[in-house]
């Protein structure tokens, strides 16, 4: 069996904050393979592809992991990873809150919107499966990510204009119809067209 995170089990007193800086190497026994530390560095140079915005969240998000799962466990060990400390990383991300308002938000708030919880999930998700499918052994019982949910997204509601800005756009709309923008503005006139001879 799985051994519980040392903040669930009790014996960690400090609660866990995403601004906390990513720990060092906490090294154990039994090689650099069995660190989860290794184990990004790996995905992150070998496996992981996208535009730089996109590697970049990646590295954000499993550095924010590693952090919470040193803190957790008190060690990196990769074997110490399993779906319910997978949910209990979500969970405690889903929990946390702004502290300081700022960046559009309110102290008290939610810190993760719902959007930025599923893009951590699923990288975190792509991640576990990497490392499932590279070390089996490493993972008890398998994809340490599967089984985790995502979040319900909340549809974005459409804003309504109101009466004078659908004044404002008529106007400038008219305005735009009466100047000329291109040189070859009749070209695109309704009724004008360019038939070819041998057409």
């Amino acid at each position: 069996m799985a051994s519980l995170p040392q903040a669930v089990a009790g014996t960690a007193s400090a609660k866990f904050s995403s601004d906390a800086p990513v720990p060092a190497l906490v090294a154990e026994g039994g090689g650099e393979r069995r660190s989860l530390r290794w184990w990004m560095v790996e995905y992150l140079t070998t496996f992981a592809t996208g535009a730089p915005a996109t590697l970049r969240y990646k590295k954000e998000d499993l550095k924010l992991f590693y952090s919470w799962f040193v803190w957790a466990f008190g060690s990196d060990d990769v074997g110490k990873w399993n779906r319910a400390s997978s949910n209990l990383f979500v969970q405690t991300l889903a929990k946390e809150t702004v502290r300081v308002s700022g960046r559009g938000k309110r102290a008290g708030e939610p810190r993760w919107s719902a959007r930025s919880l599923n893009r951590k999930i699923d990288h975190l998700r792509t991640f576990a499966k990497w490392v499932a499918s590279q070390v089996p052994p490493l993972v008890a019982g398998g994809n340490p990510m599967q089984g985790v949910k995502r979040f319900d997204v909340p549809v974005l509601q459409a804003k309504r204009l109101t009466e004078k800005e659908v004044i404002r756009l008529e106007t400038a709309a008219r305005g735009l119809a009466g100047t000329r923008i291109r040189r070859d503005k009749k070209r695109t006139e309704l009724g004008v067209m360019d038939v070819r001879a041998d057409a």
